[in-house]
């Protein structure tokens, strides 16, 4: 929602089949998209995740290998580690709509790899410490009742990181 998107009729791919992956699977689903496809490595960790989730909506399950058949995609969420390792996820820049999203749940320095590979394919780009903020914000509210304003922390920690 801060960054303009709705999910609502529109094409998700979520990259990766892990942990972070699950944590967000069910809300993407809420927002009722038309699709959501799981691509990972392995088509079996994509396919149990997906069907863990089936009841709550479209989804299906790919391997990343399966990503060029499977059309274009109006926002791709990585949830993968690749990052850490320097490494940006195997796909390319046809895998997006032209109003596409690439939204990484990585940060800082793990981002990179995508954020400059998304540059050069003129791909909208946010990497995720703004969920960061956000789930600390919830945090806060749960213990205390407040909720915080977000913005300015987040201006606060892209001015301290240079972005």
């Amino acid at each position: 929602r801060r960054l303009g998107v709705r999910l609502e009729g529109s094409r998700v791919c979520l990259l990766g089949a892990g942990g972070a992956a699950a944590g967000v699977l069910g809300a993407l689903l809420e927002n009722a998209p038309e699709m959501v496809t799981v691509a990972n490595r392995t088509v079996e960790r994509a396919n149990a995740l997906a069907e863990r989730h089936a009841d709550l909506g479209p989804v299906r399950a790919v391997g990343l290998d399966g990503l060029v058949t499977s059309g274009v995609f109006d926002v791709v969420i990585n949830s993968t580690a690749m990052g850490h390792s320097g490494e940006a996820p195997p796909v390319n820049g046809t895998l997006f709509s032209d109003r596409a999203l690439c939204y990484d749940m990585n940060y800082g320095p793990a981002s990179k790899p995508l954020a400059h590979r998304c540059k050069e394919w003129g791909i909208r780009y946010a990497d995720g410490l703004g969920m960061l903020v956000e789930q600390a914000a919830l945090s806060f509210f749960t213990w205390t009742g407040k909720r915080p304003e977000t913005e300015p922390v987040l201006e606060a920690l892209r001015h301290a990181t240079g972005k």
